[in-house]
């Protein structure tokens, strides 16, 4: 007697979704795959996943492993399994009952097994800058999301962002204290034409270098102070969301200072702020993973600030040094007018700025795994020159 196979609803994952990779070797890794869907039959008592490579993808693929199955009373069902990394993938699941034969299957591609990074930090991590930027991959495996646009797109610029879930006081601050005082002459927020990021570059070269596909998840917002991301706060609640969203990632990229050297934050004040909202961001997701802190303090707006850059460079160098941090780039030492766009052209970096700065972030991105494959973490306040 032929049974017949039902087809299974699957909600995620969703297609063009990259899931963290928990272990780098062998060959490029491996990392939990989880399935969810509408459909389970009442007699499924096992769950079974499998990926095949798309054609020119990295990766092997992994045949039929068995996978924790929950199925509750309504049919919706999860099933997580172990997979190779890499990508793009077919992704199939079946279910089984207790003698082994399959009873529902269901399949949803592309999905991808690489890496995640969390964004955060202002407007140079949001990108307010002169070029917009694509995906080199032809098969568009750098992806992006956000808490406030949760499907995964192709990272191509303008990137996924925060426009709606932002404390009142953030504007109130950045148009009484900034605008007031530049009068930019271009338009802001979503109707800037400066909306090219640093983060496809990135990318791209991360992409090459690792060999699997790459997810961004952005919760920048544009002139925002570190206190502004205090627990408590809708930017605080926007990581919440980001890293809910996404279950785990790499490391979380903290681009953010300029306007904390406007405003003279001290020292110490900045490396408590940072120190609080990491530790209860952990606290409260159960996910620990390392932030890189750019030292990210001068604005092209204001070259008189030197002291009060420097106060807040200090205190990202203290950071780094600290359990849960790692240093990150120094954009600061990308200045002139070849790395800096005037005023009237966004205010932040030029095409040539953003290019170098996504290769400082793509070089420590890619030294952390690289330590973490060899088991030695080089001197926390290392910096790339």
């Amino acid at each position: 007697m032929t049974t017949t196979v039902e087809l299974l609803e699957i909600t995620a994952p969703r297609p063009l979704t990259v899931t963290q990779r928990t272990s780098l070797s062998p060959g490029l890794g491996a990392g939990p795959l989880r399935v969810e869907g509408r459909g389970a039959p009442a007699a499924a008592v096992r769950g079974e996943l499998r990926t095949t490579v798309c054609p020119e993808a990295f990766g092997e693929p992994t045949e039929w492993v068995d996978g924790a199955l929950q199925r509750r009373a309504d049919g919706s069902f999860t099933v997580v399994g172990e997979v190779a990394a890499g990508g793009w993938f077919r992704v199939e699941v079946r279910l089984l009952d207790g003698s082994g034969a399959v009873l529902a299957a269901g399949a949803v591609e592309p999905v991808g097994i690489g890496e995640v990074f969390v964004i955060a930090g202002q407007s140079y991590a949001v990108g307010c800058h002169e070029r917009h930027y694509s995906v080199d991959d032809p098969m568009g495996r750098v992806v992006a999301a956000s808490p406030e646009v949760p499907a995964w797109r192709y990272a191509h610029d303008p990137q996924p962002g925060i426009e709606q879930r932002i404390d009142p006081q953030v504007f109130t601050e950045f148009f009484r204290g900034v605008v007031g005082e530049i009068n930019p002459g271009f338009p802001l927020g979503q109707h800037s034409p400066y909306k090219g990021s640093i983060w496809p570059g990135f990318a791209n070269r991360m992409l090459v270098l690792e060999r699997v596909p790459v997810g961004l998840v952005h919760a920048a917002v544009a002139a925002t102070r570190v206190g502004h991301w205090a627990p408590g706060s809708q930017l605080f609640a926007n990581l919440v969301d980001a890293v809910a969203l996404v279950g785990d990632f790499r490391a979380l990229l903290w681009q953010q200072g300029e306007s904390d050297a406007m405003c003279g934050t001290p020292t110490d004040e900045y490396v408590e702020e940072l120190t609080k909202i990491r530790t209860t961001l952990v606290d409260q997701t159960g996910v620990d993973r390392p932030w890189l802190v750019a030292r990210s303090t001068h604005h092209p707006s204001d070259d008189d600030r030197e002291k009060a850059e420097a106060a807040v460079r200090r205190a990202q160098d203290l950071v780094a040094e600290l359990p849960g941090f790692r240093a990150g780039p120094n954009t600061d030492a990308l200045r002139g007018p070849d790395y800096r766009a005037g005023v009237y052209r966004g205010g932040h970096f030029t095409a040539l700025g953003q290019e170098a700065a996504a290769l400082l972030w793509a070089a420590e991105a890619h030294g952390l795994l690289r330590e973490l494959r060899v088991g030695v973490r080089r001197s926390p306040s290392g910096r790339t020159p």
